[in-house]
């Protein structure tokens, strides 16, 4: 992928030679790919000089769809390491730069909601009843020594495996990335960072924390 002209963003096929535009815009677009190569989220401005956060498909063939949807701007999409969320960085409380994420999954955000409750109402129901911390050990215990079993049974069932495997060195297998479009910019969640404004972030190579450059009262960090 390049930029061309004013800002254009251009997808060159190696293989076939081919380069389509993916995206038209007056001004530089920030972008970054999906871990396995058919979509990119970029940055864009728009004519009322406002930036969104949208997704488009390599191919060419798919209309772009805005995430982000918001009359400040936001900027630097990066794509998690296992294609699950994108975050960006963005402006919407004064001047106070955030960094902003999406569940491309309803299936993850509805877990993350779900998990909450659960963990609540154990939590209440333990305060409630005195013998639950016993009774809560004991099942603990018994689904220890389930798993350990199940453990067992599924390292001698791999061993097996990999006696009868031939060695071969294929390339590691990319992650399914699927994108639930429908209502996509509700899952928008927030990471506040008061005082401070945020310039760039990237994700760790195991895509469970997210590295940020900027500044924190007048002062550089990351």
């Amino acid at each position: 992928a390049y930029l061309k002209d004013r800002g254009d963003l251009w997808i060159h096929n190696l293989e076939t030679g081919n380069a389509i535009k993916i995206v038209e815009s007056f001004s530089a677009v920030s972008y970054d790919f999906s871990p396995d190569g058919k979509w990119i989220t970029y940055a864009r401005t728009d004519d009322d000089f406002n930036s969104d956060i949208w997704i488009v498909g390599t191919d060419g063939e798919s209309e772009p769809v805005n995430i982000s949807r918001h009359t400040d701007d936001e900027y630097s999409p990066q794509w998690s390491s296992d294609g699950r969320i994108i975050a960006f960085s963005g402006r919407r409380n004064d001047e106070e730069g955030d960094i902003y994420y999406i569940y491309l999954r309803e299936e993850d955000d509805d877990t993350g909601s779900r998990d909450r409750k659960l963990q609540e109402t154990l939590k209440a129901f333990q305060k409630k009843r005195p013998n639950a911390k016993k009774a809560n050990a004991k099942t603990e215990e018994k689904e220890k020594e389930k798993e350990d079993e199940d453990d067992s049974e599924k390292k001698d069932g791999e061993a097996k495996k990999d006696e009868t495997k031939e060695d071969d060195s294929e390339s590691p297998k990319l992650p399914e990335v699927k994108i639930d479009f429908e209502n996509i910019h509700r899952r928008l969640r927030t990471i506040r960072n008061p005082n401070s404004s945020d310039r760039a972030l990237t994700w760790a190579p195991t895509g469970q924390k997210l590295l940020i450059a900027g500044s924190y009262k007048g002062e550089s960090v990351t």
